[in-house]
């Protein structure tokens, strides 16, 4: 029995597709899996690009990255040292597209990045600060200071959607904070013994998870730091690097669609291509 749709088979629809769906796909079209951004606060080596296996995908022409962010409105990566400027890269072609430098607030050693669909934020390490800027501008504000038991050296950074998590590098905690930067809760500690200094961080919206780094790791973690994945650091990475900046870019950085999800203008053809196969709908017919 064959079954047929207005006037079409079932047969010649599926290959239709299926050609549509390979065409998008070998045209790079479509939305790029979840993967990792991680930088050393080192001469070497470069920021580099991972999955969430740890395996090597490519590399931004930073070296000495002690923070690194997606900024998905200009289709940029962003990458710094310790200092108050800032490199911009093609997310796409990792081509360079200049420098950022931030005023009037500036890190005295500045540490991971996040960005939260409007601003950057940057941890300041020994200012025990956080400081928020303009992408565009570099216009820089006061965001958060750490004081009293809190002030732990803020070193990891991530946007979460609804507020920040923070890692202490002197204290060996996270922090989470609210929109405005207020503390949430109590600190909590990673639960490995593979766990030593506390590094980047990045926000996992698919597993509703952290990613943090430290020596020659990084952990994929809950919310209590309970450990459920994790890699070791590939090439050119080694086993004794630390990792200061780490984004999990996808679907947790904004304006960038989810896993296998087509592109707006993407989408659109690929309902017209298919619409069009069925637009004599009352022609419709089923034979056996």
């Amino acid at each position: 029995m064959r079954t047929t749709f207005r006037g079409r088979s079932t047969s010649k629809l599926v290959a239709v597709a299926t050609f549509i769906s390979g065409l998008l796909a070998s045209s790079g079209t479509w939305a790029a899996a979840e993967t990792i951004w991680l930088s050393p606060d080192r001469a070497n080596p470069p920021v580099i690009n991972v999955d969430r296996s740890g395996n090597y995908i490519r590399e931004a022409p930073f070296f000495g990255a002690s923070g690194v962010a997606v900024y998905p409105e200009g289709n940029a990566l962003f990458a710094a040292g310790p200092a108050t400027s800032f490199s911009r890269f093609d997310l796409t072609t990792l081509a360079p597209l200049g420098s950022l430098s931030l005023s009037p607030v500036v890190p005295s050693f500045g540490e991971d990045l996040a960005y939260d669909g409007t601003y950057l934020y940057r941890a300041d390490y020994s200012g025990q600060k956080i400081v928020r800027f303009d992408p565009l501008t570099g216009a820089s504000t006061l965001f958060k200071t750490f004081t009293g038991n809190e002030a732990g050296g803020p070193v990891g950074l991530a946007w979460t959607g609804t507020g920040f998590y923070v890692s202490m590098y002197n204290t060996s905690q996270i922090y989470e904070l609210d929109v405005n930067g207020n503390t949430v809760g109590l600190p909590f500690t990673v639960q490995s013994a593979q766990m030593s200094l506390y590094g980047g961080l990045g926000w996992d919206v698919v597993d509703d998870s952290l990613w943090i780094g430290t020596v020659g790791r990084v952990f994929e973690i809950t919310t209590s730091g309970v450990v459920i994945g994790g890699f070791a650091l590939p090439t050119p990475y080694g086993a004794g690097t630390f990792v200061d900046g780490l984004e999990f870019e996808n679907a947790s950085t904004p304006g960038v669609p989810p896993t296998g999800v087509p592109e707006p203008a993407t989408a659109l053809l690929v309902l017209l291509a298919l619409g069009g196969l069925a637009l004599p709908g009352a022609r419709g017919k089923r034979e056996s």
